[in-house]
């Protein structure tokens, strides 16, 4: 019961990171037309980067160290202001390099207010605490503020955006109403359990950044696939077919967005599963990758058949050329139906974080280079066709690791429970 009522939160939570731009998008696409938009896009794409430092592998990690230190209010104390003061620690390194990557990319320096706007998401990433409610699978309260928190950009937006200079003040309301979720999260985690005065331990907040190492590894080369090819775009191709690429990625990533839940809300079970459980913890992972799998086809195929009549009435006129662009991402729901089962589900609690880590960084770099042969002559469409193909090639070398240890499955089916550091 807790499962369904910590999943139904999590789609709520993750409902909200994909209503809000599904809701402004086409303010802003008119509004700030197709130029000002890429910019816009590309600000925020910049400083996903800054994000992807300061949330490191918590997400992953640390969740997983809290979902086994549940009936260790002590630890989960100590994990609580080990990992925050940790994220505080990145969040300087994470400014820095930002500050750098903009002095020194013309093409960045170029629209500097706008990442500074944008950078606020980094400040607000620092402090939230989903990590730690996901971990308890309490995500109740914290899905609802950060609905709200999100919902507050809507207004905003409607209100101070007007023009195409404004494309500053909408990546400003982007990052800056993330803080409402980030303070609620810290609130919502006090309430739940005494915290006590912060613990300020920087060897135990280092020993965090060191344990979440291959999740952040892993991230990052996620985020060669993702955040690098609108900026790849916006760099060689021009912020026009940043826009377009922008403009699809939104509605591919709304329909993405659906499967995200069910991976975060049995990852904590499924952890907890291969120590106490570990034959049903193997039903699990194939059941929810067989029901998954189902569910990612139906979002790609419903995305492809309504590409022709959302993308003009959803980004407006300028944005004609985007439909094949979004017909292209629309096989990504299913791929990363299986990606995100047989990674975040499997691979990682059977222990394999190293394999996970390995694909990751491979198809990370099979897809820059795949950009220089498509996006370059391209643009947009090039991009799309990237990402297709490296979530593709990401799902067979993901399958391929669990082929090869396929006996850990029969050992778990017998009742023994895998050893993380036997089978990495």
């Amino acid at each position: 019961m807790k499962l369904y009522r910590n999943l139904a939160h999590l789609f709520i939570w993750q409902g909200s990171t994909f209503l809000v731009p599904l809701i402004v998008t086409p303010y802003l696409t008119r509004t700030l037309g197709i130029h000002a938009f890429g910019i816009y896009g590309l600000a925020l794409a910049v400083t996903a980067y800054g994000v992807l430092l300061t949330n490191w592998g918590f997400s992953l990690s640390a969740t997983q160290k809290i979902a086994h230190a549940t009936d260790d209010p002590e630890l989960l104390r100590r994990l609580f202001w080990g990992t925050l003061l940790a994220k505080q620690m990145l969040l300087i390194a994470a400014i820095v390099l930002l500050v750098v990557a903009t002095v020194a990319v013309p093409q960045f320096r170029a629209i500097w207010p706008a990442i500074t706007g944008a950078a606020l998401i980094v400040i607000a990433t620092s402090l939230t605490a989903n990590w730690f409610l996901q971990g308890l699978q309490m995500m109740g309260f914290f899905a609802g503020a950060s609905l709200a928190g999100r919902l507050l950009s809507i207004p905003l937006t409607f209100i101070f955006v007007h023009r195409p200079a404004d494309a500053v003040i909408a990546a400003a309301i982007y990052g800056g109403t993330q803080l409402i979720s980030a303070v609620a999260s810290l609130v919502v985690s006090a309430r739940i359990m005494p915290l006590g005065r912060p613990i300020v331990d920087p060897k135990f907040a280092l020993e965090q950044i060191r344990d979440g190492w291959y999740q952040f590894a892993s991230t990052l080369s996620v985020s060669l696939y993702v955040q690098a090819n609108p900026i790849f775009i916006g760099v060689y191709s021009g912020t026009v077919q940043a826009g377009l690429l922008t403009g699809s990625q939104r509605l591919q990533a709304a329909f993405s967005a659906m499967l995200v839940p069910v991976t975060m809300a049995t990852y904590p079970q499924i952890n907890r599963l291969t120590h106490q459980a570990p034959a049903r913890a193997v039903r699990m992972m194939f059941k929810l990758l067989g029901a998954q799998f189902a569910y990612g086809c139906c979002l790609g195929l419903a995305m492809y058949l309504i590409a022709p009549y959302v993308v003009p009435a959803f980004l407006g006129p300028e944005f004609t050329s985007a439909v094949e662009i979004v017909q292209i991402l629309a096989f990504i729901p299913a791929l990363s139906s299986i990606t995100n089962v047989l990674g975040t589900n499997m691979l990682l609690p059977l222990g394999l974080k190293r394999h996970y880590t390995v694909a990751l960084v491979c198809a990370g770099f099979a897809n820059i280079g795949l950009l220089f042969l498509f996006a370059a002559p391209y643009g947009a469409l090039g991009a799309a066709i990237c990402s297709t193909l490296t979530e593709s090639f990401l799902a067979v070398m993901f399958g391929g690791a669990l082929y090869a240890h396929r006996k850990i499955f029969g050992r778990m089916k017998g009742g023994e429970s895998p050893v993380p550091n036997a089978a990495q």
